[in-house]
């Protein structure tokens, strides 16, 4: 009989099942999961782009400075800014162009306010590094499906800094800054919204909002229907340190992360947005995004340092793949090329 192991998201119980025999993988007729092994990357980049399979941001030895960094075709990473002050990027959907967040100053600097954070775009390779928008704070940034618009978390008036970033929206050309969420119409005190991700269809983002109830932290799923500024609460847990990295092109689940019930490293799992149960997809992860439907795809530490591979869970199994290049701890969720071969 299969071992079983309950796994607790707030109020909400996943039932995993272990030990059980190879389970049969419908990729390989007649086989199981261990014959399908293959070698990653199972990623590719977008036809005709010369680009990467992966970018994300990481923090440089001494924690003080931040890039943004990309994953190769060939498993060699590669920095695509060298300012250390740069983060949280995301691809266009046509895979060429990669929106980003640049700090005013660098992570470590000390004293004074808080640095203002702009949103900057620039190619694949990294050249071609151009202001979207200037505010005192906008982090974050996530194009909608057609690239007509980027989702991002901000403050737009130096006066509302004391109310906490909101979720914003502003057209891919830098023009028409909107804020969508009026973060005082919760119960929580000291509120900020964070990771905005787009709903394949373009009319939902889901969100992260982070505040304080009874001298506690709160962390909170939440989604948002763009045109109307509807949202509806999906999921509430008292783990301040909840996140969310991708929405499945199905549109059915948003991938999620938390801290693991032991304290040490971090859970993947796939939240059902209908019925609310999450599926543990992974443990002692890093940055993470969905590469298919089927698949995630994560950063981890290398047993024998510091650095990072690029690891695979999927009904095909695969063997993680030790990157080249310079090492960075990853700071962001990482995003996956969005096109498919």
């Amino acid at each position: 009989m299969c071992a079983q192991r309950m796994l607790a998201f707030g109020g909400l119980t996943a039932l995993l099942l272990f030990g059980c025999a190879q389970p049969t993988d419908p990729r390989v007729p007649g086989g199981d999961a261990a014959a399908a092994t293959v070698a990653l990357p199972v990623l590719s980049p977008c036809l005709g782009v010369a680009g990467p399979t992966v970018v994300f941001s990481g923090s440089h030895t001494n924690g003080a400075s931040v890039d943004v960094y990309a994953v190769t075709s060939v498993s060699a990473v590669v920095a695509l800014t060298a300012d250390g002050k740069s983060s949280a990027p995301a691809f266009h959907p046509d895979g060429t162009t990669v929106v980003f967040a640049r700090a005013a100053t660098r992570k470590g600097s000390a004293g004074g306010p808080p640095p203002a954070t702009s949103l900057w775009t620039m190619a694949v390779d990294g050249g071609n590094q151009r202001k979207l928008v200037d505010m005192p704070a906008a982090e974050q940034p996530s194009y909608s499906p057609d690239g007509s618009q980027v989702a991002f978390s901000g403050v737009a008036h130096e006066k509302d800094r004391e109310l906490g970033p909101r979720i914003h929206v502003v057209a891919a050309d830098g023009t028409g800054v909107r804020r969508l969420t009026e973060g005082a119409r919760t119960d929580l005190l000291y509120v900020s919204e964070h990771e905005p991700i787009w709903s394949p269809d373009g009319k939902t983002l889901a969100f992260i909002r982070v505040g304080d109830r009874a001298g506690g932290t709160v962390s909170q799923l939440w989604s948002l229907t763009v045109e109307s500024g509807l949202t509806d609460l999906l999921y509430e847990t008292p783990k301040g340190d909840l996140g969310v990295s991708a929405w499945a092109s199905s549109g059915a689940a948003l991938l999620v992360t938390t801290r693991s019930d032991s304290g040490v490293g971090r859970v993947a799992a796939s939240f059902d947005v209908t019925t609310g149960k999450f599926f543990q997809l992974a443990d002692s992860v890093g940055s993470v995004g969905y590469s298919t439907d089927n698949a995630l795809t994560y950063f981890a530490p290398n047993e024998e340092g510091d650095q990072l591979r690029l690891s695979d869970t999927s009904a095909v199994r695969v063997v993680p793949t030790p990157l080249t290049g310079p090492s960075a701890v990853p700071t962001s969720r990482i995003a996956v090329a969005p096109c498919k071969l």
